[in-house]
């Protein structure tokens, strides 16, 4: 009987089609083990290769129209105001408004409002010898509506002031300030939603102190001594203004200047301020602002700056003469 061999297994080596087979059930695995991922949608498209950015901005800010202040806005803070012309008001409270800037400064809130915010806000006088109708008859949180909780910003105010200038303005209601034995007084709290909060400072000043030259200064950011290097001839201004900040401003600092000029004039169309000489300073300080962008960049600006209507403008908001409305 003869012996049997043991028995080796047998090997085998795949077909094309099990190898297939077997590549299709580990794809398989790993899709059901990998992350889902989504397709992502497109952004904002690449810059181009030379790593410059495209900006379109407009020539010149439009002035709005502008509906007058109402009557009835003003006798809702004092009934007595009903029968007394709003220009008179205007003027009467125009030549009292830097007095009026300077009291309420010595007014300050004894500690900021929380959310939800209260409806008053408990002040100190600093200063008691103020007159009392000198100092804020409200304090304003000023937002922006589109921005969600982001925090306000807390401004003195003073209804009067306000009131005569800005058409669109929230109407206010009367109010009546006691000076507590501690110089301590309740002013009403109410909130102002404007397109550009951080740029309502500048708007504010000048609504208190029409002073034309805080305004530019405030609207084009150069050092003195740029200032002084400019001639104080009226004609070609704009372009020498536009030549200095090119040369003394960066880019971003110039794109910042127009980023907060926009929330100027943003805010001024949203309160409807009425002011002659604010649109004319709006309109030359972004004139001057696009040419030292277009400069700085080394765009050949076009020939705007001899128009001599406008340097004609900008000399009668700049210069010595009384403005229309003082006493």
């Amino acid at each position: 009987m003869s012996r049997l061999a043991p028995a080796h297994k047998r090997h085998t080596r795949p077909t094309t089609s099990a190898l297939a087979q077997l590549a299709r059930a580990q794809r398989t695995r790993d899709a059901k083990s990998a992350p889902l991922q989504l397709a992502t949608p497109p952004t904002t498209p690449e810059p181009p290769p030379d790593g410059s950015v495209r900006l379109s901005m407009p020539r010149e800010l439009p002035r709005p129209m502008l509906r007058p202040v109402s009557s009835d806005a003003l006798a809702a803070i004092d009934p007595e105001l009903a029968s007394i012309p709003v220009e008179f008001i205007r003027r009467s409270v125009l030549g009292m408004s830097k007095r009026i800037c300077d009291a309420m400064a010595t007014v300050v809130p004894k500690t900021l409002p929380t959310s939800p915010l209260p409806r008053t806000v408990e002040c100190v006088a600093r200063d008691p010898s103020v007159e009392l109708g000198d100092m804020p008859t409200h304090f304003l949180i000023v937002y922006d509506p589109r921005a969600g909780k982001q925090r306000g910003l807390l401004f003195p105010a003073h209804s009067l002031v306000l009131a005569t200038q800005c058409s669109s303005l929230v109407r206010f209601s009367p109010t009546t300030r006691q000076l507590a034995d501690d110089n301590t007084l309740t002013v009403p709290l109410i909130g102002l939603g404007i397109p550009a909060p951080n740029a309502f400072s500048i708007l504010n000043a000048f609504l208190y102190t029409h002073n034309p030259q805080q305004l530019i200064a405030a609207l084009l950011p150069l050092p003195g001594a740029a200032l002084a290097s400019i001639s104080h001839e009226s004609a070609g201004v704009a372009s020498r203004l536009s030549r200095t900040m090119a040369d003394w401003l960066s880019m971003r600092a110039l794109l910042g200047a127009l980023k907060v000029l926009h929330g100027v004039w943003a805010n001024a169309t949203s309160l409807g301020v009425n002011d002659d000489r604010l649109w004319t300073i709006i309109r030359f300080a972004w004139t001057v602002l696009i040419g030292a962008v277009e400069r700085s960049a080394g765009v050949a600006p076009p020939n705007v700056y001899t128009d001599d209507e406008e340097a004609d403008l900008v000399d009668q908001a700049l210069g010595d003469a009384p403005p229309p409305y003082e006493a």
